[in-house]
């Protein structure tokens, strides 16, 4: 009722610049109304309703900010709540949880069920005009190092974008390949594969181990392709699947690296399954050796596991 009368919408727009406190808390009640329910997400997915007098050039809805007379644009109201929360007086607790609102509710639920807005082409469409929020929000998930909950939830909703539906793996490589969030994003999924902070470095860095110079040691295309092969083979060996960390399982630091760590390398390797053309040679290398050693450490992990 809140969000398809619009109540909580107004919440979002009218504390988004004034009052920070309550806007973490109107935050909190729409991400607390979305997880897991298709219909509420489908509510702040659609595109705004209004008059064509009332839209600007690019065909965003425009509304008078209740607190400072500014107008603004947005496209659903979920794009309102993100740039809301995400505006200059809002703290970095607001902006995390509007993060988790992008994320671990809504590109959850879309992930589980890409029908939640209709057509393929309609979800392709949201994913498209919402990616710089989309990517924003993995970001700023990933990346903080308060709450490696959070960071784990963020590995586990890329992974199952990437593995239901290809408007999802459009999406994910876009997050992935963002170019202002590359190196944090990045290391953090190449960090929870393999465990090695300075491995993105290595490949896409420079100095003196950059993956070109590595490239100058393969014998040429058709080696390239058979290592490709080979660590593909080696992954799929494993039986990967995303998985799904119960609360139990958050309150065991040894279980959620495991959990982490395979979530990291079904999306490495759905990666390079369906983008392996399009990446550089710098980053397919970088994708092959995370899997390589990543897939070393679940076999001993699942050995050690065996062995109990």
């Amino acid at each position: 009722m809140l969000l398809k009368s619009g109540t909580l919408a107004g919440l979002w727009e009218g504390f988004g610049n004034s009052q920070p406190s309550m806007m973490f808390a109107a935050v909190s009640l729409g991400r607390l109304l979305l997880v897991g329910c298709r219909e509420n997400v489908r509510l702040v997915c659609k595109p705004v309703s209004i008059a064509s007098d009332e839209k600007d050039e690019n065909g965003l809805a425009s509304a008078e900010s209740s607190s400072q007379g500014e107008t603004a644009t947005y496209r659903t109201n979920l794009d309102l709540l993100y740039r809301s929360a995400t505006g200059s007086p809002n703290e970095d607790p607001t902006k995390l949880e509007a993060a988790r609102v992008v994320v671990s509710a809504v590109c959850r639920v879309l992930s589980q069920d890409p029908g939640v807005l209709g057509s393929s082409g309609e979800l392709e469409e949201f994913y498209k005009t919402h990616s710089d929020i989309i990517a924003g929000s993995f970001t700023t998930m990933l990346t903080q190092a308060k709450w490696p909950s959070v960071r784990s939830d963020a590995i586990t909703v890329l992974a199952l974008m990437a593995s239901q539906h290809p408007e999802g793996s459009n999406m994910v490589l876009k997050v992935v390949e963002d170019t202002a969030a590359e190196e944090g994003v990045l290391k953090a999924i190449v960090k929870a594969a393999t465990g090695d902070d300075e491995m993105v470095g290595k490949f896409l860095g420079t100095g003196d181990n950059r993956v070109e110079e590595i490239e100058e040691e393969k014998q040429g295309k058709n080696d390239e392709e058979k290592e490709t092969k080979e660590v593909t083979e080696l992954v799929q060996g494993l039986g990967l699947e995303p998985q799904q960390a119960d609360a139990q399982a958050q309150k065991q630091p040894e279980r959620m690296v495991k959990v982490d760590r395979e979530n990291a390398l079904v999306l490495m390797a759905m990666l390079l399954g369906m983008f392996k053309d399009q990446m550089s040679p710098a980053r397919r290398r970088l994708v092959e050796a995370v899997l390589e050693r990543g897939g070393e450490l679940v076999v001993k992990d699942r050995e050690g596991t065996s062995q109990v």
